[in-house]
């Protein structure tokens, strides 16, 4: 019983020690990292539509990676696909919400009416509160932005 417990104090200290190697060396904590956190993207939710009002139709992706959650704007009249534009959504929590009697994460939509449609795709932040994110084309600028109601 004695030799047990000296040597389960052993390997204790010993954790303890390589541990304390990973947290303050930096070049074995990136090691450590590299190998056990690899980049990965997980298309999350896709939907298609004129978002640019020019009679063309896009794809819309939503993405999540290592680095958070992602808007992703293709163009579909190239065979190649280009990427048009990207969105960083600011929560890291994918949210779904009620939307023509399914459940969704991800929509077009003319949310104010004005016949131009907007992105919708609704996400939770740290404290799961959620919120709407929005963002319509701003033909003047050529790029997307956050939508702002009109009653701000």
């Amino acid at each position: 019983m004695r030799f047990f417990l000296g040597s389960s104090i052993g390997l204790l200290v010993a954790i303890t020690l390589s541990l304390g190697l990973c947290v303050l060396h930096p070049n074995v904590r990136e090691a450590l990292q590299s190998q056990l956190f690899r980049p990965y993207r997980m298309i999350l939710s896709v939907t298609t539509g004129d978002l640019f009002r020019d009679g063309s139709d896009v794809q819309i992706l939503k993405v999540r990676n290592q680095e958070g959650l992602f808007l992703e704007i293709y163009g579909l009249t190239d065979p190649a696909k280009p990427l048009l534009a990207r969105l960083r959504l600011r929560d890291l929590q994918d949210g779904y919400f009620h939307f023509h009697g399914e459940a969704s994460n991800l929509a077009l939509h003319d949310v104010d009416g004005d016949q131009h449609i907007e992105i919708v795709a609704p996400t939770f932040d740290d404290n799961l509160i959620p919120h709407l994110n929005i963002f319509r084309y701003n033909p003047e600028k050529a790029r997307l932005e956050p939508y702002t109601s009109k009653l701000n």
